[in-house]
């Protein structure tokens, strides 16, 4: 019970709560935004519209938390074509990892974290 006070205290003392008002779209990606996956913040290098109308980004790990020491620093993140699909796809050291919408956050290049 205490493990759950502590959590609430904590979320009511952080100045802010960030909540996403809509699914981040590949389109909205640009160069120099920065996309929070989970705990690992990775910054959007650059894209390229496939020809078969599904996205790929090259991102580079900003931080060097446990999932990214020992690991190469940059990955892949390939949207899909269909908006329904509801999970992008980060490939890094040729590991696939499907990653739902709900674990992403996408921050412009002057917004804070």
């Amino acid at each position: 019970m205490s493990a759950l006070r502590r959590r609430v205290e904590r979320l009511f003392g952080q100045s802010r709560i960030r909540l996403p008002h809509r699914r981040p779209a590949a389109e909205d990606l640009e160069p120099g935004d920065r996309v929070q996956i989970g705990a690992v913040v990775w910054q959007v290098r650059g894209g390229l519209a496939l020809w078969s109308g599904s996205w790929a980004f090259l991102v580079e790990a900003l931080d060097s938390g446990p999932e990214v020491s020992g690991a190469p620093r940059t990955a892949r993140l390939l949207v899909p074509t269909s908006p329904a699909t509801k999970e992008w796809t980060l490939v890094r050291n040729g590991e696939r990892r499907q990653v739902p919408m709900e674990c992403m956050l996408v921050f412009q290049p002057g917004e804070a974290l």
